[in-house]
């Protein structure tokens, strides 16, 4: 589980060094933010509620699997988090480093359906790989309810709609800051 921590790491040092060395925008250091503190909204609810639950490799539920139930003092919930909400604001800005390069062109100067649609598709794409590697290895499932349905099997376990949903509607959130952080500023 070391990956974890020394990925979020890694992340922010090569966030840091693309904006550095201007290679991205510095105003993309918001959307950065931004990407954390959307991912922090599933992150501390997929954590506080009984939607997921621990699975063994290939999703079988492990017998204690009734919601995750974090123990240890609060700092350590806290840097948790905060680690997974770094891997969120870092798969978040892949979305617009892809749409740059395959429109060969800066981003967010206005609306347009190929930038919105390359992250909607990023997003989507990583969203299921992450769930289904995350059964694959034994992390965590979704429990298919009549509120999170399954939209398909996967091994012994389900991709269900609520985490995928999520990832639209956070880069339709984030596409839309995008725009606005992007728009020349009236003097």
């Amino acid at each position: 589980m070391l990956l974890f921590p020394l990925g979020a790491i890694l992340i922010a040092v090569a966030f840091g060094w693309a904006v550095r060395t201007d290679r991205i925008p510095l105003s993309w250091v918001w959307l950065f933010l931004l990407g954390g503190l959307l991912g922090s909204t599933w992150e501390i609810g997929f954590t506080i509620t009984d939607m997921a639950y621990a699975v063994y490799p290939g999703g079988e539920p492990r017998p204690e699997a009734e919601g995750f139930e974090f123990e240890g003092p609060a700092i350590a919930l806290f840097l948790v988090l905060l680690i997974f909400c770094t891997w969120d604001a870092g798969i978040f800005m892949v979305g617009p480093i892809m749409a740059r390069r395959i429109l060969k062109r800066e981003l967010f100067a206005r609306f347009t359906w190929a930038e919105l649609g390359i992250m909607l598709a990023w997003g989507q794409a990583q969203s299921f790989a992450v769930e289904m590697a995350a059964i694959a290895a034994g992390w965590w499932a979704y429990f298919p309810t009549r509120s999170n349905p399954e939209l398909f099997p996967f091994l012994s376990g389900s991709i269900t709609l609520w985490p995928q949903l999520v990832w639209v509607l956070a880069y339709l959130v984030f596409y839309a800051a995008g725009l606005r952080l992007a728009k020349p500023k009236a003097s």
